[in-house]
């Protein structure tokens, strides 16, 4: 991976986690364009977009930008797939590879921020979606202190994280980690047993549902079975009828649909924590 970031200040206007939540989708994109490997490039630029040569998007008002471009060297894409790639639902995944919902919400998140995102693809030579974000002029203001419902969504509970993909396992644990909670990363559901068993002071099991080796029921029935004291949060990027295959009954157990902001995953956390055994 290669970061090329812009040389002078530019400040945009927008929520933490959503800005957290625009990258992970646009990264896990990239990296599944890529199955054999290739590069992925995240930079940023200052720019003022009728000054610039190259094509830019027609519904930018005059301003000054921040430009986000996220550019892998994968599949690429045909104008038929460029057509609806935002479109809610649309994906050229596989029904157990995700909901296609990561590209509309990334849509989503930078229309309310007040920009615009395209993509520049080609079958054989990779995408580049491009975020072109205004700039803030307003004064930075001071961290206000948390109030009650954001002191809420922190805890200090000690989490066991059981997730095979690594951004999305990096990501989370960031997060978590950030409302101060203690964190113990498994990378398989054989990792999670082993660390169950010489682990007493695990609180919540925070698995993924579709893994090697182990599916993530078979892995919360293991771990309750040593310590049924757990609680368990199971999370999921996957079509509704994956969990049916996998035997897990969407009504019984509490759930976290990825891609989530860090608020929509402390609020579960906090949910889970305080639900009956």
């Amino acid at each position: 991976m290669v970061t090329e970031w812009v040389t002078s200040s530019v400040i945009v206007k927008m929520d933490a986690s959503q800005v957290n939540q625009l990258m992970m989708n646009l990264v896990i994109n990239a990296r599944d364009a890529m199955p054999k490997g290739g590069k992925l490039t995240i930079s940023t630029h200052k720019v003022f977009p009728q000054a610039l040569q190259t094509d830019v998007p027609s519904n930018l008002a005059p301003g000054e930008y921040c430009l986000l471009q996220v550019t892998d060297t994968g599949i690429g894409m045909s104008p038929e797939t460029m057509a609806r790639i935002f479109e809610p639902l649309f994906t050229t995944k596989a029904a157990s590879k995700g909901t296609g919902f990561g590209l509309a919400i990334c849509y989503g998140i930078v229309k309310q921020a007040g920009g615009t995102i395209h993509a520049e693809s080609e079958l054989g030579r990779g995408t580049t979606f491009s975020i072109y974000l205004p700039s803030c002029n307003e004064p930075i203001s001071s961290v206000e202190p948390a109030d009650a419902s954001t002191r809420a969504l922190k805890g200090d509970a000690t989490i066991l994280l059981v997730e095979d993909d690594v951004a999305v396992r990096d990501i989370t644990a960031s997060i978590l980690l950030s409302r101060g909670y203690e964190v113990i990363i498994a990378q398989s559901p054989k990792d999670a047993l082993a660390i169950v068993r010489d682990n007493d002071t695990i609180d919540l099991l925070l698995t993924d549902v579709v893994m090697p080796q182990m599916n993530g029921k078979q892995v919360s029935e293991a771990v309750k079975a040593l310590r049924p004291s757990i609680k368990v949060l199971f999370m999921s990027g996957y079509a509704r009828d994956v969990f049916f295959s996998q035997g897990i009954q969407l009504e019984s157990i509490n759930l976290i649909q990825k891609p989530f902001t860090s608020n929509r995953l402390a609020q579960s956390i906090r949910e889970t924590l305080e639900s009956p055994a």
